[in-house]
């Protein structure tokens, strides 16, 4: 189902400050996030040498949301239809464009995928294989490891896997009672994603999510706690972030047209309420409601607070982040000269 059919039915459920998407079987806190920031971090961090972790990153959050997010009956049904299912979520998403299981055994599984949203982008890389993995090994019940990967950045990456005699490893998480209440989000009146693309600050073209002609990607959320956490290359994404806004947002618009922007985008793609105030050479963004993951370890934001550092850097290449604070629901980032 496109992406303009899911707004248009409320199966994407995008207002007050957040997106919860209820056509892949069970409710899941979204975020939407620039696509080059995301990848230009993940490849960063692959060409460092941090190609191990990123994988066992990635396995992870694959892991934890096939475990929280699949329902028991269709764990039972066929493999082909269970695939069928999670291609089809994965084609929502824009994560795959295509794919299927070629070839299974009792020792081995081949499986294609065509138009992969990290490997399109920056080719090879290991985060990939990393969720995929995962979330084959809730399916089979069987941990997984890969014998021979050939990914193409503009065709069908193919992953040939080994089953292993343990079983998927076991991950501590949130229960889905709790995820679902921390992202239960409140009534504000404020603007949406289906706002934005009627007053075309967004734009949707065959199914992609476009901001000033740059690829927006649909995530669940969790990702972003999990690499925050491991706190891997994280001064980087302000970098990142500065050199991708600094080519698409007007240098000669005023501060408060910069940060009415960046107020809409926030709220648009479903970080939560943002009320940003500025006092004196600070400027404080207080969020309602921002999205909280499936792990059990504490949910860090610094991902989105670095990436809205690289903003900030559009007003002052000065700016730095003075503190963070948080408390139920609400979280306080404090940027300063």
């Amino acid at each position: 189902m496109k992406l303009s059919e899911l707004l248009r039915k409320n199966i994407l459920e995008v207002d007050f400050g957040g997106i919860l998407n209820k056509f892949e079987i069970k409710i899941r806190r979204n975020v939407l996030f620039f696509e080059d920031i995301f990848t230009d971090y993940i490849k960063n961090c692959e060409d460092s040498g941090y190609g191990k972790e990123m994988e066992e990153i990635a396995h992870r959050w694959g892991l934890m949301g096939a475990k929280t997010f699949t329902p028991k009956f269709l764990k039972r049904i066929t493999k082909p239809l269970y695939v069928a299912v999670a291609r089809k979520v994965w084609k929502n998403m824009n994560i795959i464009s295509e794919g299927r299981i070629i070839k299974e055994n009792d020792k081995f599984v081949t499986f294609k995928l065509k138009n992969e949203f990290i490997t399109r982008v920056i080719g090879k890389n290991r985060f990939a294989t990393g969720f995929f993995i995962g979330c084959l090994e809730v399916l089979y019940k069987k941990k997984l490891t890969s014998v021979r990967i050939s990914q193409n950045s503009k065709n069908w990456s193919i992953y040939h896997l080994k089953f292993e005699d343990d079983s998927p490893q076991n991950i501590t998480k949130k229960s889905k009672p709790i995820y679902n209440n921390l992202n239960k989000l409140q009534k504000f009146d404020i603007p949406n994603l289906r706002n934005a693309i009627k007053e075309n600050l967004f734009q949707i073209d065959k199914n992609v999510i476009y901001f000033r002609g740059k690829r927006i990607i649909i995530l669940e959320n969790t990702i972003f706690h999990l690499i925050a956490n491991n706190s891997i290359l994280m001064n980087n994404v302000s970098d990142i972030s500065y050199n991708f806004f600094k080519k698409i947002i007007d240098k000669n618009s005023t501060i408060e047209d910069k940060l009415k922007l960046l107020k809409t985008i926030l709220q648009v793609m479903g970080w939560g309420t943002v009320k940003i105030l500025i006092q004196n050479k600070k400027i404080i963004l207080n969020i309602r409601s921002p999205p909280y993951g499936l792990q059990q370890e504490k949910d860090n934001w610094d991902f989105i607070i670095k990436t809205v550092l690289g903003y900030m850097r559009l007003v002052n290449k000065k700016f730095r982040v003075e503190g963070v604070k948080t408390n139920y629901k609400m979280l306080k980032i404090i940027y300063s000269l």
